[in-house]
């Protein structure tokens, strides 16, 4: 369950990477796109990891 999360969560963010790579040039405003987009994943990532715990 924990690995399919995390493969979600890679595929996501690769997606997001190509996404934003190919509509702008902006190489610097793109990278902070994509680490805002990352971090988000990340907690909802570790958020599902809490919710296993406790169940």
């Amino acid at each position: 369950m924990v690995q399919k999360l995390f493969l979600m969560l890679l595929i996501n963010y690769r997606y997001d990477y190509q996404k934003i790579a190919i509509s702008n040039n902006n190489r610097l405003k793109n990278m902070d796109i994509i680490i805002k987009n990352y971090e988000k994943c990340l907690t909802i990532f570790i958020d599902k990891i809490k919710d296993l715990e406790i169940k």
